[in-house]
């Protein structure tokens, strides 16, 4: 492998590789492939040995890594961060793929008048004077539209929000010119779902040599109090008034606790699961209750929330369960979304699932696979919790954090 380093030109300015027997080396290096965040991202130590300057130039915040992976596609990352570290003679580096190059830009909020757009004019509208254009798009003859609120916002998470609105995948692609030195086009795919039924199948011993199991219900919920932007009074949009039941999923009242001090607990609308209720409910005075989370979605269309909503109950909704597996047999290409099948005849487990997140080191000849139906996100409950807070505060305060009253805490809660 062979990662050319270029500056914000985008012009080569050097180079290092895993194998060639002069200039830098790279060692430890891991790609990480993520299908819910749509993030890609390449990290690696390269030995500066006596020339520091030199590789401290190259491995510069801000610089480029051009690389051809092992199926021969380009790939271009920005160095994000750069550690160091003269005890042991290595720079460390980490970038995040070339779609990050749309944090730095802006996307303003959605006019008053919502518009009516499908995914096609979504993307295109947000990718307007940036060099990107849409390339693989599989959903180019749908006329599906769908209100199209968005708050201002970085054009990266303009192009996640409206993934997640119109239920597709997104990727970045770059080509490389003809010489192979600068960058010729970037792309954005729009996939239906990215991946194919691959037909791989994995065997424990054979193709594997371990599987660790993470199961975890640290974010689990049996209803959704959801909420959305403020409307034309100021007032956040929320699901009172809207019906569905599908005979598991029912938008119902529910109580909370008691805002105004008057002994009447108050009510608001969520979206419940019976099955998740009947399953994890939590017993309080001989009755099962809901164990509930708020959910703020960015939009003030209800049926919007309604739709982002539902679908975020149903990933955590259940116990979560990912597998991890170390593949040894190279000869078994797997990409990210590809659903394979794994067997450990020991252990008694036949498993077809999508691969989640694909992690892949050239240096160290290693792949690992994550697979599930949703991918387990780490960090902790403080983190959770934290992260929680800081949504809903901040769609009240519009980002800005201010103190609080514990009232207008409870208000925002409930």
């Amino acid at each position: 492998m062979i990662l050319y380093f270029a500056n914000k030109n985008l012009t080569i300015i050097g180079k290092a590789s895993t194998d060639l027997p002069k200039g830098y080396e790279v060692k430890k290096d891991k790609k990480t492939e993520d299908i819910e965040t749509q993030a890609v991202s390449f990290e690696c130590e390269i030995p500066y040995g006596d020339t520091p300057v030199e590789c401290d130039i190259l491995t510069t915040p801000g610089n480029y890594i051009l690389r051809q992976n092992s199926e021969d596609i380009n790939e271009l990352y920005q160095i994000i961060e750069s550690e160091k570290d003269t005890d042991s003679g290595i720079i460390r580096i980490y970038g995040e793929d070339v779609g990050m190059e749309l944090l730095n830009e802006v996307a303003l909020s959605s006019p008053n008048d919502t518009p009516m757009w499908t995914v096609t004019e979504a993307v295109q509208n947000t990718i307007v004077d940036t060099g990107f254009v849409i390339g693989i798009n599989q959903l180019a003859e749908s006329t599906t539209t769908m209100a199209c609120s968005f708050s201002e916002q970085t054009r990266s998470e303009r192009i996640k929000e409206i993934a997640k609105l119109f239920e597709c995948e997104i990727d970045y692609r770059i080509t490389l010119s003809a010489d192979g030195r600068t960058v010729e086009h970037k792309y954005i795919d729009i996939y239906t779902k990215r991946g194919t039924y691959s037909g791989v199948t994995l065997r424990l011993g054979t193709d594997i040599d371990s599987i660790a199991v993470t199961k975890t219900i640290e974010n689990l919920a049996t209803s959704i109090y959801a909420y959305g932007a403020d409307d034309a009074g100021g007032n956040p949009i929320t699901l009172a008034g809207y019906s569905y039941d599908d005979g598991d999923f029912v938008v119902a009242a529910q109580t909370f606790d008691d805002r105004d001090g008057n002994g009447i607990p108050d009510t608001g609308y969520c979206i419940q699961s019976r099955s998740a209720l009947e399953k994890w409910g939590r017993m309080v005075d001989g009755q099962k209750r809901h164990i509930t989370k708020p959910y703020n979605v960015d939009t003030v269309d209800q049926a919007t929330l309604f739709s982002e909503s539902l679908k975020y109950l149903k990933s955590i909704c259940d116990i979560a369960v990912n597998y991890e597996c170390s593949i040894t047999n190279l000869q078994k290409k797997v990409s990210l979304g590809d659903t394979v099948t794994v067997i450990d005849e020991e252990g008694q487990l036949f498993l077809t699932s999508r691969v989640l997140k694909l992690e892949t080191s050239e240096a160290d000849k290693t792949v690992t696979v994550t697979l599930g139906e949703y991918l387990i996100q780490s960090g902790g409950i403080a983190q959770s919790v934290r992260d929680s807070v800081v949504q809903m505060i901040s769609s009240i305060t519009s980002a800005q954090m201010t103190e609080m009253t514990a009232d207008q805490v409870r208000e925002i809660c409930t």
